[in-house]
């Protein structure tokens, strides 16, 4: 099958086991339809010679355009019309007319919600599967669907994006036993290792992405006080990352009526990150102790180290 890619044709061609993919661009709407005419008849002729049978019936066309037009089945594949779709699936990615994702997000929602119920059930008491296993189960079902196919969706709108955020995060809490009114508000993202946690929150105005943040540092204040859990204000750092502009914070942040002081490096899971993130403190660290460990090996294996080859 590898010589259909030597028919000469104006569009481009896509082939992955049985399907076949042809997809032409072009301003000029008569043109582009000739060329892809003009391919579909070098494929059926490819077809006949090595008597392959193609079925119209499940072939799709779609039009990816911002402008709203209705179109007619001008494409032809065996003397038989190829039909417009609403939506096309190609290799488990649903693409429509618009490329807003919003088909295929609703489809990940509805395939991600039956695994979110299996994990219900295997977190049960009577059950008893370990956290562990719970994060190996949701890693290999939910995140996997996720993240298939997220570099395309990743340019969704945010109102569609959110629609994932609260099935994975359930599926979070079920494996992690965390209670289901912990904090997670829409306009903060949060992170937890071992315990170090850390908010982000982003905005193009800065005194309004500042009162995000602390509107989410009241409710969790709440929340550690309903749980009773003990937080060290005097290690709580927050830190401002914009590439260009003055960062000048004016308003500090409150938790449990002690000022988070701002600073211009943070250090999170070993990772020093700068409020540019140019990450030139964190190279800086790696080279410092590099070179420490190297003048560790050297003291070792120096000329007038006892484990040297030249002394007897």
């Amino acid at each position: 099958m590898s010589d259909i890619f030597e028919i000469q044709h104006d569009s481009h061609l896509l082939v992955y086991a049985d399907d076949i993919f042809l997809y032409n661009n072009g301003t000029n709407w008569n043109k582009t339809i000739g060329e892809m005419e003009e391919s579909l008849n070098k494929i059926s002729v490819w077809c006949k010679k090595w008597k392959l049978a193609t079925s119209p019936e499940k072939s799709s066309l779609i039009n990816f355009s911002r402008k709203r037009s209705k179109l007619l089945p001008l494409l032809k594949i065996c003397d038989k019309p190829i039909l417009e779709a609403k939506s096309l699936k190609i290799l488990g990615i649903i693409f429509d007319p618009n490329i807003t994702w919003k088909n295929h997000i609703n489809y990940l929602r509805q395939k991600a919600f039956k695994y979110l119920n299996a994990i219900k059930a295997l977190s049960s008491p009577k059950i008893g599967t370990r956290s562990d296993h719970l994060l190996n189960i949701l890693n290999a079902t939910i995140r996997s669907i996720f993240d298939y196919g997220s570099q395309l969706f990743s340019f969704s709108s945010n109102s569609n994006r959110q629609k994932l955020e609260p099935i994975y995060n359930a599926a979070l809490r079920l494996a992690l036993v965390i209670p289901r009114n912990t904090p997670s508000p829409p306009t903060v993202s949060t992170s937890l290792f071992a315990d170090d946690s850390a908010a982000l929150t982003q905005g193009v105005q800065l005194n309004y992405t500042i009162k995000a943040m602390q509107n989410y540092l009241v409710i969790l204040e709440n929340w550690l006080t309903d749980w009773r859990i003990a937080i060290n204000v005097e290690k709580t750092q927050a830190i401002v990352f914009r590439k260009w502009g003055v960062i000048d914070p004016q308003t500090e942040l409150i938790l449990f009526k002690d000022n988070i002081h701002w600073v211009p490096v943070d250090r999170y899971v070993g990772l020093h990150i700068d409020s540019r993130l140019t990450y030139k403190k964190h190279i800086d660290y790696l080279s410092d102790k590099f070179w420490g460990r190297i003048a560790l090996v050297i003291s070792l294996i120096g000329r007038n180290s006892p484990l040297s080859l030249e002394i007897n």
